[in-house]
């Protein structure tokens, strides 16, 4: 069945087989996940509980300011796709120093609303913390919202390798910064107290440090043909990029409503402590999503490809066999809910104690998760993305609520938070297929078509 799936899509790329990509992307995702794993019994260790509860809350949050680069990077995925489909090399060079030019504006934009921000409010407030963390949590989070001002850009050589269907490398940068991460939280924490001040620069400055050197390599060989240009600049593609980018920045925010509040909501109504099983819970399961997103990462610009070209033959097939690869992953999720308790204690020892209900809930978060992440693959690849504005939209708003009234009113505790997640991610996953079922068909009409 894997076999299958990996002869289907290895046709797409001439210049590189998707098959070493996939492949390369496992190996590069399973070093990144086994580094995550060995760093939360680190930071618990250096951190008491109430910190690493904040800890957790400051980067959810931050999965709220990487999507001010009002998603030009996912436009700009698509469009460079499309360019280079045809052959236009020039026009993909154009997107390509475009972008660099309007995400760097972005980023100076932010860097001097981040600093106002950090003058004028304390924004500690909304993590439910001692006061005497107060000037540590805006000291954080100021550092946080700089240096990821900087990634929007220089994360663009990302979307680039992504785009150009070399996403083992791309990954290849994820795990580079996985590893680095922690050994520099070790080396900090050997001549000075690790606080939250320390991860927060730790955390972005590395990945940045890696991604501006692998840029200067990159653009002076494998990409010196669509190296960045002030010559090249065409404020008319910024408005093409902007247009479709903004579409992916709407269902950005509604998919991080849905994805990245639950820490907030368990730290306000049950304390920073709490978040701290409801993780441990969510990265085990996680695991699922980071090999199915593996999987299917390649595919987006496949799908723009293919789309593009008309080939829905190879379209049909390769999402009948993605789906036989979800089923297999559905089963390994039910044996890892068996599974977890042991694993738990292998992993955190008896300092924190996760509910069954809470790893059940987990387990059925990431089967609808990755249900979902295929047809929105597909959607977005295609840049189909209207019907899932207007769902995502629908879901933003009812997710909060209902997380509150399930975890609070119905006495389920941050259980009731995952279940109203899952119960919110229900809308899609019936939608999506529809609509994909009918592009395919060439049935979709009105809103099933934009």
């Amino acid at each position: 069945m894997i076999r299958e799936f990996f002869a289907s899509i290895r046709h797409t790329n001439n210049s590189m087989s998707i098959r070493f990509n996939i492949l390369l992307s496992f190996v590069a995702k399973g070093i990144g996940v086994a580094s995550s794993f060995i760093t939360v019994p680190m930071l618990l260790w250096y951190l008491d509980d109430v910190r690493y509860g904040i800890w957790l809350t400051l980067t959810s949050v931050l999965q709220w300011i990487t999507m001010f680069d009002f998603g030009l990077g996912n436009g700009f995925r698509n469009k460079f796709v499309v360019a280079k489909a045809n052959s236009d090399h020039h026009l993909a060079s154009e997107y390509v120093s475009t972008s660099y030019f309007v995400l760097s504006l972005i980023s100076f934009l932010l860097i001097i609303c981040f600093v106002v921000i950090f003058f004028l409010f304390d924004l500690s407030i909304i993590f439910n913390a001692p006061a005497r963390l107060s000037k540590e949590i805006n000291f954080s989070l100021l550092i946080l919202g700089c240096l990821q001002a900087i990634k929007f850009t220089v994360d663009l050589i990302n979307y680039l390798l992504i785009s150009d269907q070399r996403v083992g490398f791309s990954n290849l940068l994820y795990a580079l910064s996985s590893l680095l991460i922690p050994v520099g939280y070790f080396l900090f924490a050997q001549v000075y107290k690790v606080d939250l001040i320390s991860l927060s620069l730790l955390y972005l400055l590395i990945p940045n440090l890696i991604l501006v050197l692998t840029s200067f390599y990159l653009f002076n060989k494998m990409y010196a043909t669509y190296k960045p240009s002030i010559k090249r600049i065409n404020i008319s593609r910024a408005s093409s990029i902007l247009n479709l980018g903004l579409r992916f920045f709407m269902l950005q925010i509604s998919a991080l409503i849905v994805f990245t509040t639950d820490n907030i909501i368990i730290s306000n109504l049950f304390g920073p402590a709490a978040v701290v099983p409801y993780n441990i819970a969510f990265k085990y399961f996680s695991i699922i999503n980071f090999v199915y997103i593996i999987v299917i990462t390649p595919l987006w610009a496949a799908f723009t490809k293919e789309y593009e070209l008309g080939n829905f033959t190879w379209i049909k097939s390769t999402l009948k066999k993605a789906l036989s690869i979800w089923v297999l992953l559905s089963i390994t999720a039910i044996m890892m809910l068996f599974a977890s308790e042991p694993f738990y204690h292998l992993w955190v020892g008896d300092k924190v104690e996760i509910p069954f209900d809470l790893s059940l809930g987990m387990m059925v978060f990431a089967i609808i998760s990755n249900w979902n992440s295929l047809f929105a693959f597909f959607l977005n690849g295609i840049s189909k993305v209207q019907l899932q504005l207007i769902t995502g939209i629908f879901i933003g708003i009812l997710n909060v609520p209902l997380s509150i009234f399930m975890a609070r009113n119905c006495n389920l505790g941050p259980q009731g938070v995952i279940m109203a997640t899952s119960i919110c991610l229900l809308v899609s996953s019936v939608l999506q297929p529809i609509q994909t079922i009918r592009i395919i068909h060439g049935r979709a009409k009105g809103i099933w078509n934009n």
